[in-house]
């Protein structure tokens, strides 16, 4: 009897070194939502994203025309001024999307991607058959107001064209990923082979770039039209590299993962940064190039790594996930999958009328303060304003993979000009009051100024894995105090301390574990 009393102590303290000792309360949400008929199985909000007060939401497993066929909800914010209004603030699911040529792919996963901005919406699937098995597809949506601008209860999504792969054939997974920002839309097709020589399923992996023509009718956008401009791949994608899973997109820069690239050791991953060039010609989108500026390896990256699995770019910083990482582990578990996230700084070298000769610093790697096995930080990221957003959908949060969300806040000790003294606090853990075992709460991350979405694509409120997505307030209470990252030796230390109180206290009420 006394054995077991004792074991259980020992590794219950182990398992509390194991996974830190950080605490987060729940956090109320400002709302929490599915789809009209979110129902079992439909993975709802495992892809989603906004801009300003829209939000659209994937549903990949959804059974409608055929089993897993899909679906793509939008949502909208009233947001009219009047606090008077009792939907002032609240969400509304505005349309639910379907393809308009209806394939029948069994397994069509409609929804796998979505991407955002204030006047499109895409909605990809790669499993689209137009080019062959699971060659994909990507859906442009445009939002119609209906004449009346200042009320979104009106506007209507309407289907505007579908995208293929102009050189797309079976297996390419075009639309594995897609982004949109302005007049430009990339989507990423990580089973392109155009890398192989030697193998057609080599999996080197590329990325595809449209821009929206006008037709010189700016006023008028039902005639507009998506052209292809450019496939991108990196100057030295090899086989197995799965480039352009992720993609990313902001101003002139586009960012593009290939998380099993093999630079630093098998599987270590990397991220590849390209640059808008006009040409001299801002107003014409024909002539322009996307050149590749960078390739950023994490600083301390290891095989299996997965460097690349998620990713973000904002302004002068981008973040890149690493969810297989192992720094974080606790100490004696090597090849845990903690997982990490690298933040990435923009220098321009003095000359900021001259991109050409701009270079992306590494400023800091995240871990966060209660790491543990097989958490995989960093498979969702997300940058806005001064802080980073990381999903961990496997995190033990109050059960096994209910899920959590961490929120790092940049300190620039107020010396914005001085970048190089600047570092990132772990400010707030994002918990949902009513959290379960299995939820994936954070397999979903959109992000927007003052909201932060959180999905649960695993939540059963509907049934078993209909999903959900959460709201919450994107700002941190006044007495927030920053959580200090802990490293790998701050695990070490940690475990070590906490197994020694417990040597202590076993020994004063007359028990002993022996070794």
């Amino acid at each position: 009897m006394k054995s077991h009393v004792i074991s259980g102590l020992v590794w219950s303290i182990a398992a509390i070194a194991m996974a830190g000792v950080a605490y987060a309360e729940p956090t109320p949400a400002l709302q929490k939502l599915s789809g009209a008929d979110t129902d079992v199985g439909d993975w709802f909000s495992e892809a989603m994203s906004c801009d300003g007060d829209w939000l659209i939401v994937g549903a990949q497993g959804r059974d409608d025309v055929s089993i897993a066929y899909g679906a793509a909800y939008v949502f909208f914010r009233h947001n009219t001024g009047n606090p008077g209004d009792p939907l002032e603030g609240l969400w509304e699911q505005s349309q639910r999307l379907h393809p308009s040529d209806q394939p029948t792919t069994l397994g069509f996963a409609f929804g796998n991607a979505v991407a955002m901005s204030s006047s499109h919406a895409l909605v990809a699937t790669y499993n689209d058959e137009d080019n062959g098995p699971t060659s994909g597809a990507v859906y442009v949506y445009r939002r119609e107001d209906s004449g009346t601008p200042g009320d979104p209860g009106d506007d209507t999504w309407i289907e505007e064209v579908k995208l293929l792969a102009p050189d797309g054939e079976q297996f390419d997974r075009f639309g594995q990923e897609v982004a949109i920002h302005g007049d430009w839309i990339i989507a990423g097709s990580r089973g392109d082979d155009d890398g192989c020589t030697s193998d057609p399923n080599c999996n080197t992996g590329s990325a595809y770039m449209f821009y929206r023509d006008d037709n010189g009718t700016a006023q008028d956008p039902s005639d507009d039209l998506w052209v292809y401009a450019s496939k991108l791949q990196g100057s030295d994608t090899g086989p197995g590299d799965w480039f352009g899973s992720p993609v990313a997109l902001d101003g002139s820069r586009a960012l593009i993962g290939a998380r099993r690239d093999d630079d630093v050791s098998l599987n270590s991953g990397a991220a590849y940064v390209f640059r808008h060039d006009a040409a001299g010609t801002p107003g014409d989108y024909s002539d322009d190039t996307w050149l590749q500026e960078a390739k950023l390896l994490g600083g301390s990256l290891e095989r299996d790594d997965l460097f690349g699995g998620g990713l973000a770019i904002e302004g002068e910083r981008l973040i890149v996930g690493s969810n297989f990482d192992d720094e974080g582990c606790p100490a004696g578990i090597p090849g845990c999958d903690a997982g990490a996230a690298y933040i990435f700084r923009l220098n321009d070298n003095g000359t900021p009328q001259n991109p050409t000769d701009d270079t992306w610093d590494e400023e800091v790697k995240l871990i966060a303060s209660d790491a543990a096995q097989n958490d995989w930080f960093g498979q969702e990221v997300a940058l806005v304003g001064n802080r980073a957003i990381v999903g961990v959908d496997f995190h033990w949060g109050v059960a096994h993979r209910s899920g959590s969300v961490y929120v790092f806040e940049l300190d620039d000790f107020s010396t914005p000009d001085l970048p190089q003294d600047d570092r990132w606090l772990e400010r707030a853990k994002l918990i949902p009051t009513d959290a379960e075992g299995d939820d994936l709460f954070g397999g979903g991350l959109a992000v927007s100024q003052d909201v932060i979405y959180v999905g649960a694509p695993a939540d059963d409120d509907l049934g078993g894995n209909a999903g959900a997505f959460y709201a919450f307030e994107n700002s941190l209470p006044a007495n927030t105090t920053p959580i200090p990252t802990v490293s790998t030796w701050g695990f070490g230390a940690m475990a070590l301390m906490l197994l020694t109180s417990a040597t202590i206290l076993l020994r004063r009420v007359g028990l002993r574990r022996d070794c």
